[in-house]
């Protein structure tokens, strides 16, 4: 018993160590995770060209400057690239 309550207090103090040694930006996002965020494309000159909301997390593209996502309206997977702000 007192084996496996040493083993579990190693782990979580691991753990928390790991944690504490994590940016602001880095436990933001691991806490957002599956959370809605605001997808928004501007044109060159800065104007916003279409804007979105998406159902859950906002994924990266695998070797490409774009991002994916299911759009909360339509239900539909969006895939887009070009200036995008994503906010959580």
């Amino acid at each position: 018993m007192k084996r496996t309550f040493y083993a579990m207090l190693m782990i979580v103090t691991l753990w928390v160590g790991i944690l504490a040694g994590c940016s602001d930006a880095t436990m933001k996002n691991l806490s957002t995770y599956g959370d809605s965020a605001t997808i928004i494309l501007y044109s060159c000159d800065g104007k916003i060209i279409r804007q979105w909301e998406s159902t859950g997390k906002v994924a990266t593209e695998t070797q490409s400057d774009g991002w994916r996502f299911v759009d909360k309206k339509t239900g539909k997977l969006v895939r887009v690239s070009g200036t995008i702000v994503i906010e959580n």
